[in-house]
């Protein structure tokens, strides 16, 4: 159940409009403990709102499905940003120089 989030959903959709309004890249990141419903957040400011405002697509990750003994495998999540913008597998740098240049 998604209930109680009304300002919550309005910070993301402004920090999505300020981010469309910047000609260069940005990024916005949900943090919080464990259990408070970061994922279902953002799902909802998606399938609400931001499909609508970056109809090309966003790219999302759940860090936590890349931590490795406590420290977070940035290549994999490059990785795999690059795969959802249709980099051929075969084609992804094996490394994360190469995969952040």
């Amino acid at each position: 159940m998604f209930v109680n989030r009304t300002e919550e959903l309005a910070g993301l959709r402004d920090a999505a409009l300020a981010l469309a309004a910047d000609p260069e890249p940005g990024v916005v990141m949900v943090v919080g403990v464990g259990g408070v419903g970061k994922t279902q957040l953002v799902a909802q400011a998606v399938r609400r709102e931001l499909t609508r405002l970056f109809a090309d697509g966003q790219l999302y990750v759940d860090l936590e499905d890349h931590r490795r003994d406590g420290a977070v495998d940035l290549a994999a999540v490059l990785g795999g940003f690059l795969r959802a913008l249709g980099v051929h597998k075969d084609y992804v740098p094996g490394g994360l120089a190469e995969r952040t240049a």
